[in-house]
């Protein structure tokens, strides 16, 4: 039986786990039944409510002092053929592509001046989705072929991750914006114009942060070996 502590410990790390950040946006998706019926490309944009906000701003807390001020995604979901199957002589539509592009303010501290200023994540990227009853048929079907494909998926021609299952009939996206999120944020954000060296910034006014070159450090070793001489 874990103790109190043992606990807490277990659950703050969950907590900071980005697999964890499934349930950060968990309004975050789309059903598939939206895209299928809809006629052309399905456009519709995300934005993050106060709630969730301040759960993306717990979990990214594990980088540093973040505050989340807003998180909007604007996403396309478009019906596509998958593994090249067909049905009726026609392509089967048996899969969604999904095209994200997010951006997020954020307030950061400066690690130079130590003063909070404003920062932000903007990126954007694709994901395939597929029933996961197909998944689980295509991914039978490689191991059968060889016993070696455990990390084997469907064709997948348009994006390098591989296929996100469809669950319940619903494609959810965002833990994935989350993980470019916490990917993107800049860990020594700086404030505009402010540059090390520079009087006032913590270090000695007109010094860079280069390393010094081998010369000096060999000047420095003589200078010493004359001392103890």
């Amino acid at each position: 039986m874990m103790s109190e502590a043992e606990n807490r410990d277990e659950s703050e790390k969950e907590a900071a786990e980005p697999e964890g950040a499934v349930a950060l946006l968990p309004d975050w998706s789309v059903r598939l039944s939206e895209v299928m019926n809809h006629d052309g490309a399905l456009k519709v944009r995300f934005e993050a409510s106060g709630d969730e906000l301040a759960r993306v701003e717990a979990a990214l807390r594990v980088e540093g002092n973040i505050e989340v001020r807003s998180l909007v995604c604007d996403c396309v979901f478009e019906p596509m053929p998958f593994a090249g199957h067909k049905k009726a002589g026609h392509e089967k539509h048996d899969a969604v592509r999904g095209q994200f592009h997010f951006q997020a303010g954020l307030v950061q501290t400066c690690v130079i001046t130590l003063e909070r200023i404003n920062t932000g994540v903007e990126d954007s990227f694709s994901q395939t989705f597929a029933e996961a009853a197909l998944l689980k048929r295509q991914r039978k079907a490689a191991e059968r072929e060889s016993p070696f494909a455990e990390n084997q998926f469907l064709e997948n021609p348009f994006d390098e991750e591989p296929p996100l299952p469809i669950e319940q009939g619903c494609m959810a996206f965002g833990a994935l914006v989350y993980e470019y999120l916490a990917t993107g944020v800049d860990p020594n954000p700086r404030k505009p114009g402010v540059v090390f060296g520079e009087p006032g910034s913590g270090d000695r006014a007109g010094e860079d942060d280069r390393p010094p070159s081998p010369f000096a450090i060999l000047k420095t070793v003589k200078g010493v070996d004359k001392r103890e001489n």
